[in-house]
C-alpha cells in the first residue's frame, strides 16, 4: 500500500492515520522543515493546490504550490518553511485560482 500525502484543511495538516497539527504550531513548521517531508495537499476555496518543498541554486529549500488546469501547470512560490502561515497558504490559493481560471472566465471579467 502507498503512502498517502498529508492534506492541509481546516487549519490543520491531516497525517492520514497519524493524527493531525494545527497549522501555525510549533510542531507545523518542525514537520515542514523536516527532511523526509516533502509535499502535502491543500484544501482551498479557490481549489487547492499541492505544496512541493525543492532545492534551489544555492542548497536551501524553499515550497512551492502547483496546480494543473487548461493543459499547464501553474505555480505560485511559497517560500522557506517560516514563511508557510495559514494566511499564506490561502493567498497561494488565491493566486492559483485566478491563474488557472478558464480562458471564457478571463474574456468576460472585461466586459
Amino acid at each position: 500500500m502507498s503512502a498517502r500525502t498529508p492534506s492541509v484543511e481546516g487549519g490543520a495538516l491531516h497525517l492520514h492515520g497519524a493524527g493531525a497539527i494545527a497549522l501555525g504550531s510549533p510542531e507545523w513548521f518542525t514537520w515542514l522543515a523536516d527532511d523526509t517531508h516533502h509535499s502535502f495537499h491543500f484544501a482551498g476555496a479557490a481549489g487547492g493546490f499541492t505544496a512541493r518543498k525543492e532545492r534551489k541554486q544555492r542548497g536551501q529549500w524553499y515550497w512551492v504550490a502547483y496546480r494543473q488546469a487548461h493543459c499547464k501547470l501553474h505555480k505560485v512560490y511559497l517560500g522557506k518553511t517560516e514563511m508557510l502561515s495559514e494566511a499564506h497558504l490561502h493567498a497561494a490559493d488565491l493566486a492559483l485560482g485566478a491563474a488557472c481560471a478558464p480562458p471564457a472566465e478571463a474574456e468576460n471579467s472585461g466586459q
